[in-house]
């Protein structure tokens, strides 16, 4: 891909990623006809998806080095996947698979795009030490091994790098609001 058009086509791609969000979940609240079992089956689901955001937010720090402890050892995009664990759930708990496959596709298409230009950046700026990393560590789907760097360990984890500096708070009221919204629509049977 031309140099220009990469850029482009990442810029557009920052725009719309949030307000793509936006209308996932207007899908999900608008057509959703969630069930009872469904809330039992995609709440570990959802509760991985936040813990594995929190865990990688609370581990990296952003453009000052490479991440590579915490779930950064187990998988090079551990927030994409915290996310996509999140969106799948609640996909999941509409009840409809166009919307299952739908939410597949478009976090494919925007997803795919955003690692790949985030992936040229961490190599333009730390070069081989990324590189090493690269070879090392799949990007999307983790590879579990025991190591002692794959641990969990309190001392590479901050709550002030989750909540402040990287503001994992918003996955949470997401989540939760989404979650609720969703119950509420079930409990009253809104839209049936």
């Amino acid at each position: 891909m031309k140099e220009e058009t990469f850029t482009l086509v990442k810029k557009l791609n920052r725009k719309i990623r949030r307000p793509i969000g936006l209308i996932m979940v207007l899908l999900v609240v608008v057509f959703g006809m969630p069930k009872f079992h469904l809330f039992v089956i995609v709440s570990p689901l959802l509760a991985i998806g936040l813990i594995v955001r929190i865990w990688a937010a609370g581990v990296l720090h952003k453009n000052k080095t490479v991440t590579s402890t915490g779930p950064y050892s187990y998988v090079r995009n551990p927030l994409y996947l915290g996310s996509f664990l999140l969106g799948l759930g609640f996909c999941f708990l509409t009840h409809k698979l166009w919307i299952v496959i739908f939410g597949l596709g478009l976090f494919a298409l925007i997803y795919g795009f955003t690692i790949y230009s985030e992936e040229r950046e961490l190599e333009n700026r730390f070069g081989d030490a990324y590189r090493e990393y690269k070879k090392k560590v799949p990007s999307f789907i983790p590879r579990f091994r025991f190591s002692p760097k794959t641990t969990f360990d309190w001392a590479t984890f901050s709550i002030k790098q989750a909540f402040i500096i990287n503001k994992e708070y918003n996955a949470i009221l997401g989540t939760f609001g989404l979650f609720i919204l969703m119950y509420i629509k079930y409990r009253y049977g809104w839209g049936y």
